[in-house]
């Protein structure tokens, strides 16, 4: 601890904000549960001699598992390290941003299609700014998304899929290995840029296909 405080429940409430973030950026980055911190206990201690208000220690476990690409969980691994805190603060606590992970996760252990979750994706950016007209190109300029990323992602939901498809007719059209990566990819960003919406971010670097 940096700063003082004089109960466990004080700094508890400063530190699992931080961690919670932490936890919501490795989620995107990695895959859900691959990082985690649990609370162990506290120790409640004198600063020194002189000075009877005491200080809390607070101890953490950690437990780190990977799992493989979106829907394919392949096992598990241990990294040599914990993943990097995040340089930006989430507003990860927004019943959309909750939503949007939720989703996300179970597209990760295989419990829903990944054009489903990125169509999902757009259409909660798409509804934030509803109802009236023209509500996608309002989304992009609202999240600095390109409205040709938006798009794409909803051209490839409706026109492609095999046997992940949303619609009947891309049953025999299934996506391509470059085409499911850019659906991971812009699902994450998507997310992560909600969340960095409802943070408070003053400026946000535009989001474009790649």
């Amino acid at each position: 601890m940096e700063e003082h405080y004089a109960s466990e429940d004080d700094a508890r409430c400063v530190v699992e904000p931080y961690i919670e973030n932490w936890e919501f950026d490795a989620c995107l980055e990695h895959g859900p549960d691959y990082f985690k911190l649990d609370f162990s206990k506290s120790k409640i201690i004198h600063r020194s001699p002189a000075e009877p208000i005491p200080g809390v220690a607070v101890g953490v476990r950690a437990a780190i598992e990977a799992i493989g690409s979106l829907g394919e969980a392949r096992g598990c691994v241990l990294p040599l390290g914990y993943p990097s805190p995040p340089a930006v603060v989430y507003g990860y606590d927004r019943l959309d941003v909750r939503t949007l992970v939720h989703r996300y996760e179970g597209c990760r252990q295989g419990k829903e299609q990944l054009p489903s979750l990125a169509y999902f994706c757009v259409t909660v950016l798409e509804h934030s700014v509803g109802p009236g007209k023209r509500l996608r190109k309002k989304a992009a300029n609202r999240y600095q998304v390109a409205k040709q990323l938006l798009d794409r992602i909803g051209s490839l939901c409706d026109d492609k899929g095999g046997t992940e498809a949303r619609k009947g007719k891309a049953v025999n059209r299934p996506l391509t290995s470059q085409e499911r990566d850019f659906l991971e990819r812009a699902t994450i960003a998507l997310i992560r840029r909600v969340a960095e919406y409802h943070a408070g971010a003053q400026e946000l670097r535009i989001i474009t296909p790649r």
